[in-house]
């Protein structure tokens, strides 16, 4: 009698990766629309010598938890810490990915969440990520 144990209770609003798998599948399919998943995206880049690489992805994270706050079909993905810098290189610590890499990791980081009942939605923290962020949701879009 391997009987699976009771699925903790998740917090409306709180992180993603909490959950279990059968958690997913069962807030996919528990309401009437689909359920919401913010991906918080950000970069690891300069801001000037007083502010951590990390800023634009604790934003958006930050931002990103208050906006689904108490929110029963919202949850927040893992951030999505490294994004498009490359015009801040010259920077020490900067760590990017080309566009067509970012683009590719969203387009199939929001697919995944489509094709298990959710609605991803992307949150942005950094400037230069968005025309890659634009071609993915075209991209996305155009899949349906």
């Amino acid at each position: 009698m391997n009987e699976p144990a009771p699925a903790l209770p998740i917090p409306p609003g709180s992180s993603f990766a909490l959950m279990t798998s059968p958690d997913t599948e069962r807030h996919a399919t528990a309401g009437v629309h689909k359920p919401v998943v913010i991906l918080p995206l950000g970069a690891v880049e300069q801001h000037g010598p007083h502010l951590p690489l990390g800023v634009d992805c604790w934003l958006a994270e930050a931002v990103a938890l208050a906006a689904a706050e108490g929110q029963a079909s919202m949850r927040v993905a893992e951030p999505f810490a490294y994004g498009s810098s490359e015009h801040h290189r010259s920077f020490s610590g900067t760590m990017s990915l080309s566009p067509q890499t970012f683009i590719a990791v969203l387009v199939d980081l929001c697919t995944c969440l489509a094709e298990d009942g959710y609605l991803p939605v992307m949150l942005n923290g950094h400037g230069g990520n968005r025309a890659a962020i634009q071609v993915a949701i075209t991209t996305l879009g155009k899949r349906g």
